[in-house]
């Protein structure tokens, strides 16, 4: 199986919020978040983005995470902050969660969407916590007919090559029932992203043992494939995008 999100976190770190909170702060825009909007942040890892939305912004925002250590981490985060009254945080499945129907006016996800197995149930229950014309708005990474044995290695390592292309995920939010879809591809994201990659593997080059021990690929292979996704990228064969949409 390998080791999937936990080699994310050891090797990319920062990495894996692609765009960083200015990209979080685009997408607030985006979906109209203001003081008197009720967010729900899915996927929240340890809770950065939902106490900053709470901080730039004044809205009311949950966050839940699968996680329970991230849920721990992100109210200790808010509890020290002093935001505890502004931002709330629930250990909970993205399919399955604890929140009635209508509640939300804005629900946010950032990266994680490439990540959930059944992103069309994850979807549904998005549309279900939703209010009448609320918004959804997503971040992830897309890809675009890379080979199938390039794409089984980078799985093996990210979970990230398992990703749709945006008609595809348009096609998707449209079938959980979300209107007036819209998927904005910022692929130049993809390449910041990558440039930071190279720079931190570069570092990491010497306890590759211990990151590549449980996965299909040594180091040599591992760093082909550093290679092999720049490429991918500059031929525009995986890249990022936002995907917005309304009940």
């Amino acid at each position: 199986m390998g080791v999937g999100k936990g080699f994310i976190d050891k090797v990319l770190g920062d990495v894996f919020h692609p765009g960083g909170l200015k990209l979080t702060s685009e997408l607030a825009q985006l979906a109209g978040i203001d003081r008197d909007t009720d967010v729900l942040v899915l996927a929240c890892e340890e809770g950065d983005s939902a106490i900053f939305l709470a901080q730039e912004t004044g809205a009311k925002v949950y966050a839940v995470d699968i996680s329970p250590e991230k849920i721990r981490e992100g109210t200790k985060k808010a509890r020290k902050l002093r935001l505890l009254k502004r931002v709330f945080f629930k250990n909970a499945s993205a399919y399955d969660m604890p929140f009635l129907e209508d509640m939300f006016d804005v629900v946010l996800c950032e990266m994680t969407i490439c990540l959930f197995p059944d992103r069309l149930n994850v979807l549904k229950e998005v549309y279900r916590v939703l209010r009448p014309h609320g918004t959804t708005v997503f971040s992830g990474v897309i890809i675009h007919d890379i080979p199938k044995e390039t794409e089984r290695k980078f799985r093996e390592l990210t979970c990230l090559f398992s990703s749709p292309s945006i008609p595809e995920y348009v096609e998707l939010f449209q079938k959980a029932g979300f209107k007036s879809v819209k998927g904005i591809d910022r692929s130049e994201i993809a390449e910041e992203q990558y440039d930071k990659l190279k720079k931190k593997w570069s570092k990491l080059r010497f306890f590759s043992k211990i990151f590549l021990q449980d996965t299909i690929v040594d180091e040599k292979e591992f760093t082909d494939l550093i290679k092999e996704g720049e490429r991918l990228i500059e031929e525009k064969k995986v890249g990022y995008a936002i995907f917005i949409g309304k009940k």
